[in-house]
């Protein structure tokens, strides 16, 4: 089924207006509508206002025409309420057309009219009317039914439509007191309940709401027209004689009005998007819908960011709908921004796009103004060129501002301030121990906390200006400067001797000593074997167990010895099983040879005493032979087994210098 679109949310329709047209659109005039305000009045001219402007006329600003009252001295603008009145008043303004509009309360309900009239022959050569309730919603209702009339004045079907109108109005009957009655049956194909405007002889008499019109006519000649508002539909013209019989039109069954509309519709990817239809520009956002007057229309789709897609022509049927679907490929690159600090703000044309590092998958063509925001840093700027389908790379480095700061630790022993040596975290990051002096950014907010062993302050918070220095001084808690901590070792057997800087340390039982960074240095044998870094915190105990050492000359020495003997032992044991070995071997095989010859004589014997001697020499060989290979392969095994472990022995054998491991150190501690 055809449908109609208001037409406030249409765009403009085919046809062509007369040029440089403008239109006055007089103040709202009110008949027998006793509660609607001058405000209302004011407000529904304002919208009647946009209504014709929509309509594709240009209209006069209604702060020139309050002007131009004002400029001739009006009692006021609602004074002017005759047309003669507002066709002076739209000539003053140098308009081309002046409209006027009524809105009379008739029974229980309203009718808007509204005329316009040419200046130029105060004429009026246009007029609709709308019925609608006497409220608010029905007046807009009814400004925006009139509304698609004035749309449908500039498309090429209204042209017909005047045309016999002016037929009609020409029409100029002799009185007569015999009449008759005149039927008409009518309605719009595919919307039985759109309304129906009936003309006679060029006179708006009725509306058909449900398919009948009935009125009483005198005799004589009458142009009858049916059209619809807006004219969505082809009007029809008939022309009757009225004698003394009815006329009933049609004769049989309905007249039907055909469409002069097909729905056109839009959609596609982006959803924002500017559609040019015949050349005329119409903001969309997601899928557009609109009634249309049959015909060819081009269609181009424009968006910001995107390349055009080119004009289309697509044709308008009336009562079908017609479809176009459009992709719009962007016109953009990809952009990658690098840089520090992490976190940085990054603007693009001064719009806030994300934080450092960032990367941004659709940035249109063109070149782009790209700036680095973040506290305590100069910003910075740098112009990027951005190509289609082409991936861009910036790294940016912000400047810090600089302030200098230094941190001492002290605690109070005796009423007497002592300073501390402790671990300094700025920002939860370790930059050294106190006292401690160095460079910050300046402006933000800095943290700092003191830390030993396992205890820490609490956090001081310090904001310096660029290039400022300042001093903070951080009280710690009294144990942490007292001997209240201790060290304890368990040690590997061996001629040991442990040292705190040049201070020996007891190897056993604890050792006390004071909280903090404990440098500790493990010798053996006179040679220094580890060094590593203690932190104790107050009041704690520390045990650390040496898990392995290194040897010491003696040892290693010792166990240098035991392996050449060893290497040597097992390689002279593998060359001599093999050689006796081999030796077995050739004497098996030299039985073996002996034992063939003798097999070969045992068909030359004559007595039986010879092939007995015989007999028994091949079995002693063969004994001789089997002994010999099988003592042989033993030996030959051997020299293998040996020859494995001489290798080994070689390569693996040495000993080791060892190692040197502790148990009980934790994660601040420096390792060995």
């Amino acid at each position: 089924m055809f449908v109609g679109v208001p037409i406030i949310l249409t765009p403009l329709l085919s046809g062509e207006a007369a040029p440089g047209e403008v239109v006055a659109v007089t103040d709202l005039q009110t008949l027998d509508v006793s509660d609607f305000s001058p405000i209302q009045r004011q407000k529904f001219t304002s919208f009647m206002d946009s209504v014709v402007a929509a309509a594709g006329l240009r209209t006069v600003p209604r702060s020139e025409i309050a002007a131009q009252l004002a400029q001739q001295q009006a009692d006021s603008y609602r004074d002017c309420y005759d047309e003669a009145c507002q066709i002076e008043l739209g000539k003053a303004v140098a308009a081309q057309k002046a409209l006027t509009s009524t809105w009379t309360r008739l029974g229980s309900g309203c009718v808007l009219a509204i005329r316009l009239y040419d200046l130029r022959s105060s004429v009026a050569e246009f007029s609709t009317k709308a019925d609608a309730p006497c409220e608010e919603e029905g007046l807009r209702a009814a400004i925006e039914t009139v509304g698609r009339a004035l749309k449908a004045r500039r498309q090429g079907g209204y042209k017909g439509f005047s045309m016999d109108l002016l037929d009609g109005q020409a029409v100029k009957n002799p009185p007569s007191d015999e009449s008759g009655y005149l039927r008409i049956r009518a309605e719009a194909k595919g919307e039985p309940g759109l309304g129906i405007e009936v003309y006679i002889n060029g006179v708006l008499e009725g509306t058909i709401a449900s398919g009948f019109f009935t009125k009483e006519l005198p005799l004589g000649r009458y142009i009858v027209l049916l059209r619809t508002a807006g004219d969505m539909f082809a009007h029809q013209r008939f022309d009757i004689e009225m004698s003394s019989s009815n006329v009933q039109i049609p004769k049989e069954g309905i007249v039907q009005l055909l469409p002069t509309f097909g729905l056109l519709e839009i959609e596609g990817m982006p959803e924002s998007a500017t559609l040019v239809i015949n050349g005329e520009p119409l903001r969309i956002r997601g899928r557009y819908s609109a009634a249309y007057r049959i015909g060819t229309y081009s269609i181009m789709v424009e968006a910001p960011g995107y390349l055009p897609f080119a004009a289309q022509e697509i044709s308008v049927r009336p009562g079908e709908t017609s479809r176009l679907e459009y992709r719009l490929n962007r016109n953009a690159g990809s952009l990658t921004i690098n840089g520090a600090p992490i976190g940085a703000e990054v603007l693009i044309d001064e719009q806030v796009s994300g934080t450092l590092p960032l990367a941004l998958a659709d940035v249109n063509v063109g070149e782009h103004v790209i700036e680095l925001r973040a506290r305590g840093y100069h910003p910075r700027r740098q112009v990027v060129s951005i190509r289609r389908a082409e991936e861009s790379t910036v790294t940016l480095e912000l400047e810090p501002k600089r302030a200098r700061l230094k941190v001492e630790a002290v605690t109070r022993v005796l009423g007497e301030s002592q300073p501390v040596e402790a671990e300094l975290l700025i920002d939860g990051n370790v930059v050294g121990t106190t006292p401690w002096k160095g460079e910050v950014v300046a402006e933000i907010e800095h943290r700092l906390t003191l830390r030993l062993g396992k205890e820490s302050t609490g956090q001081s918070k310090v904001v310096l200006d660029e290039g400022a220095e300042s001093r903070q001084v951080l009280e710690v808690p009294g144990p942490w400067a007292g001997a209240s901590a201790s060290l304890e070792f368990q040690l590997e057997p061996g001629p040991w001797e442990l040292r705190s800087g040049v201070a020996p340390l007891a190897q056993s039982g604890p050792n006390p000593l004071r909280p903090g960074r404990i440098p500790l240095s493990f010798l053996l044998d006179g040679e220094v074997v580890g060094d590593l870094v203690v932190v104790l915190s107050p009041r704690e105990h520390r045990v650390l167990q040496i898990l392995e050492r290194p040897r010491t000359a003696a040892e290693l020495e010792s166990r240098r010895d035991a392996w050449l003997w060893r290497r040597w032992i097992a390689t002279g044991a593998a060359v001599v099983a093999a050689a006796l070995g081999a030796q077995q071997m050739w004497v098996a095989h030299r039985a073996e040879s002996s034992r063939d010859a003798a097999v070969a004589l045992l068909p030359n014997a004559v007595t039986a005493m010879e092939l007995d001697e015989l007999r028994d020499q091949v079995v002693d060989k063969e004994n001789s032979r089997a002994l010999s290979q099988a003592l042989g392969s033993s030996l030959l095994v051997g020299a293998g087994a040996l020859s494995v472990w001489a290798v080994v022995e070689w390569i693996f054998g040495e000993p080791s210098p060892g190692v040197f491991r502790v148990e009980g150190l934790q994660s601040e501690d420096a390792k060995p």
